[in-house]
């Protein structure tokens, strides 16, 4: 992007998306530069660096662990149990 800046005013649509891609590139690529220059000036300083942490696996469209609690087989319960539970209710 040596030079003046383009016209604005003069672009269509189609050349302005064009432009905006460019630009969003360009900061993309400058902050990733300057990440690393900062984690560089760190490690010329002696600091930690950043800590190198693991994703949580609850973000979003994480992928879910076989062998969860809905892949086990239903529990059967015995029917005198009910009455056992409410008898025991009534007294409380």
């Amino acid at each position: 992007m040596a030079g003046s800046p383009p016209d604005i005013e003069a672009l269509d649509p189609e050349g302005l998306k064009g432009l905006c891609l460019q630009l969003l590139e360009g900061i993309a690529a400058l902050r990733a530069e300057t990440a690393a220059l900062r984690e560089e000036i760190a490690r010329l300083k002696g600091l930690k660096g950043r800590p190198k942490i693991k994703p949580s696996g609850m973000a979003e469209g994480a992928d879910p662990k076989p062998g969860g609690a809905m892949n086990h087989a239903p529990v059967a319960v015995a029917a005198n149990t009910n009455a056992a539970v409410a008898q025991t209710e009534l007294f409380l």
